[in-house]
C-alpha cells in the first residue's frame, strides 16, 4: 500500500479543506459523501518541486513557439488539407473535400477566416493550430492541479510539455491540436462542477461549449461522451432540478449537433475504400478473443501511448506500465468519477473503431483526444514509482534525475529542429525550388498556370493526385502575383516580356487535348522555347532522382498579332 499511495499522501487533508468549504455553501450530504478523495497529493515535497512544474509550463510554451517561429515547410498532410482553402468560400467547404480529405466543418471555417485575414502563408494556416498547442499548457496546468499534488504534478506536467506528438501538431495545419485543446477544455469543465457542485455554471459551460467542440473536431464526440457517462453517477446523486436540467441538455446538444454535421462528412466511394484499406490496423480483430487480446496490447504499446516518447512494437510499454498503475491506484482509492472521466473515450473510440467507423490506436494524431489523460495517469504511475523509495532524499533525487533528462531531450530535440527545420529534405527541396522559381521566372515574363489562372485541365484527375496539392500551396505563397490575387496581364506580353505557362508532374505533349489547344495557341502566338526544370530528390538508396517536374512553355506573340488571348479546350468558354 505505501507503493500504491506515497503520490497521494496528502490527499484527505486537501480535500477536507474544500469539503469544509463546500459545506458553507450548503450543498446535500450525498454530495460530499459521493468520493471522499478528490485531489491526489504527495506530502513533504520541497519547493524546488513547484518551482520545477512552473519550469516545465514554461518549457512548453518555449518549445511550441519555436517550433511555429522555425517556419517549418509544409509536408504533404498539410497541403492535401491547405489546397482546399485556395479557392472555396465557406460554403464550398461543406461539399466533399479535394485529396481525399475529410475535417471538422468549423476548423475549416476558422483556417479560411485566417487566410483570409492574413494571407495564404505557412503562419496563417498553422496560427489557430499554434494557438490551441499552447492554450493546451495552461488548461493542463489547470487540469493537473486540480487533480495531482507534489511529485505526481510536476511528472504529470514534463511529460506533457515535452512529448513529441502535442509538441509538433501544435504546428502542423490539421486538427489534430484543437482536437487535444477541445478534449482538455471538456475534462476542465466537468472536473470544474465535480470538485464544486453547487456550481452549476460548469455544466452550463458545457453546454454552450458541446456544439461548438463537436463542429471543431471529430473525436469531441468521445470527449464529450466520456464527460456525459463520467459525470453520470454525480449528476444522479446530487438529485437536483438545477443539476439535471444542464446535464441533459448537455447531452442532447451533443447528440443533435453529431446527426446534424454527419451529412457533411460523406466521402467519395473511393475514398471510402482508401479509408477502410488504410486504416484497416487500427480496427480491432473481433474473431477469436487472443487476437484481439494481442492487438490490444499493440495499440497501447504503440504510438498512442509515445509519451513523452515511444513508438510501435512496443516502444511505448514502459508509459502504458505507469498508467495501469495509475488506474490500478485510484480505483483503489475509490476516484470512480476521474476514472470515467479519463477512461470513457477510450471505450468509446474502441466500440467506434469495432463498428470501422474510426481508428483505435494506431497513429498519435487520431487519437490527440485522450492525451491529457494518458499524460495524467502517466505522472501520477511515475511518481507511485518512485515511491518505491522509502527515503525521501533518494525519491527527490530521482525524480530530480528524471525531470533534467526529459528537460535535456525536449532541448535536445529543439537543437535538433533549429539545425534541421523540416519534416524531411525533400520537403525543404520542394519549398526552395518554389521560393525560387515563381518569382525569378516571373521577373521578366507573365508567368501563368493554366489551371489557376484559364482553368485549363488538361488530365481533371491529375489535380487530386501527383503532389498538385504542394504545387498549388506553394505556388499560391511564393508567386507574388497569385499570392495578390491579381489576374494575368496578357495585354503586356510582347517579345521583351513573353508568356511562359507553367506544367507540372505531367508531360503535356502526350496528351491529345493538349495538341489541340497548341495548335489553337499558334494562330496568335509562336512557342519560343520548352524548358523542364526538374525537383531532384534523395531516393532510398541515395541516389538523386528527381521528384517533381515543372515544364515551362514560353511564347511571344506572332509578328504583326495585336490579339492577346488564351485558347481555350474544346467545349469551354476562354478566360481571359
Amino acid at each position: 500500500m505505501r507503493v500504491w499511495g506515497f503520490a497521494m499522501d496528502g490527499l484527505v487533508s486537501a480535500w477536507e479543506s474544500r469539503q469544509d468549504d463546500a459545506r458553507l455553501t450548503g450543498p446535500t450530504s450525498a454530495e460530499t459523501r459521493e468520493e471522499p478523495e478528490r485531489t491526489v497529493s504527495a506530502s513533504g515535497v520541497p519547493d524546488w518541486i513547484g518551482l520545477a512544474a512552473l519550469g516545465f509550463v514554461a518549457l512548453g510554451v518555449m518549445l511550441r513557439l519555436v517550433r511555429y517561429l522555425l517556419n517549418f515547410p509544409l509536408w504533404c498532410d498539410e497541403t492535401m488539407l491547405a489546397a482546399n482553402l485556395l479557392d472555396r468560400s465557406y460554403l464550398e467547404l461543406l461539399q466533399p473535400l479535394d485529396y481525399r480529405q475529410v475535417c471538422p466543418v468549423l476548423f475549416l471555417f476558422i483556417e479560411l477566416t485566417a487566410v483570409k485575414l492574413l494571407g495564404f502563408s505557412e503562419f496563417s494556416l498553422r496560427l489557430f493550430p499554434f494557438a490551441c498547442g499552447v492554450a493546451s499548457v495552461f488548461v493542463f496546468w489547470h487540469v493537473a492541479r486540480r487533480l495531482l499534488r507534489g511529485e505526481a504534478l510536476v511528472c504529470a506536467l514534463a511529460v506533457f510539455a515535452v512529448s513529441n506528438w502535442p509538441l509538433r501538431y501544435a504546428g502542423e495545419v490539421k486538427p489534430y491540436a484543437s482536437d487535444l485543446f477541445i478534449a482538455l477544455v471538456f475534462l476542465a469543465f466537468a472536473i470544474e462542477w465535480w470538485l464544486r457542485p453547487e456550481r452549476t455554471r460548469w455544466l452550463w459551460a458545457l453546454v454552450g461549449f458541446a456544439p461548438l467542440a463537436i463542429a471543431t473536431s471529430f473525436p469531441a464526440i468521445f470527449a464529450a461522451g466520456g464527460v456525459g457517462i463520467g459525470l453520470l453517477v454525480p449528476v444522479w446523486r446530487a438529485r437536483r432540478r438545477g443539476v439535471w436540467v444542464p446535464y441533459v441538455a448537455f447531452n442532447a446538444c451533443v447528440g443533435l449537433t453529431f446527426v446534424a454535421l454527419l451529412r457533411f462528412y460523406q466521402t467519395a466511394p473511393q475514398d471510402h475504400a482508401y479509408f477502410h484499406h488504410d486504416w484497416a490496423p487500427a480496427f480491432p480483430p473481433l474473431n477469436h478473443i487472443g487476437s484481439f487480446a494481442a492487438w490490444f496490447l499493440s495499440m497501447n504499446t504503440g504510438f498512442m501511448f509515445a509519451y513523452p516518447d515511444g513508438g510501435q512494437s512496443g516502444a511505448s510499454s514502459l508509459t502504458f506500465l505507469c498508467f495501469v498503475i495509475a488506474v490500478v491506484s485510484l480505483a483503489r482509492r475509490r476516484m470512480g468519477t476521474v476514472l470515467a472521466l479519463g477512461l470513457t473515450p477510450f471505450a468509446l473510440c474502441l466500440a467506434a473503431a469495432a463498428l470501422h467507423r474510426y481508428p483505435y490506436g494506431m497513429s498519435a494524431r487520431t487519437m490527440q483526444f485522450v492525451a491529457p489523460t494518458i499524460c495524467l495517469f502517466a505522472g501520477l504511475g511515475i511518481a507511485a514509482l518512485i515511491g518505491k523509495f522509502r527515503a525521501a532524499r533518494v525519491r527527490h533525487r530521482v525524480l530530480a534525475g528524471l525531470l533534467a533528462a526529459l528537460a535535456v531531450m525536449a532541448l535536445g530535440r529543439m537543437s535538433y529542429d533549429l539545425l534541421y527545420p523540416y519534416k524531411s529534405a525533400e520537403d525543404e527541396r520542394h519549398r526552395g525550388f518554389a521560393r525560387w522559381f515563381w518569382p525569378e521566372l516571373a521577373r521578366s515574363a507573365e508567368l501563368t498556370c493554366p489551371k489557376v489562372d484559364f482553368g485549363l485541365e488538361f488530365r481533371p484527375q491529375h489535380w487530386n493526385t501527383d503532389a498538385t496539392d504542394t504545387y498549388l500551396c506553394y505556388q499560391k505563397i511564393y508567386s507574388p502575383r497569385h499570392a495578390s490575387g491579381a489576374p494575368p496581364r496578357l495585354d503586356r506580353v510582347s517579345d521583351a516580356r513573353p508568356l511562359r505557362v507553367v506544367f507540372y508532374n505531367e508531360v503535356p505533349d502526350k496528351i491529345p487535348a493538349f495538341q489541340s489547344w497548341l495548335a489553337e495557341m499558334s494562330r496568335t502566338f509562336d512557342l519560343r522555347k520548352i524548358e523542364p526544370y526538374p525537383i531532384s530528390v534523395l531516393a532510398p538508396k541515395q541516389r538523386i532522382t528527381w521528384g517533381s517536374l515543372y515544364i515551362v512553355y514560353e511564347f511571344v506573340p506572332k509578328p504583326g498579332q495585336t490579339e492577346r488571348k488564351i485558347a481555350a479546350l474544346p467545349g469551354t468558354p476562354p478566360r481571359r
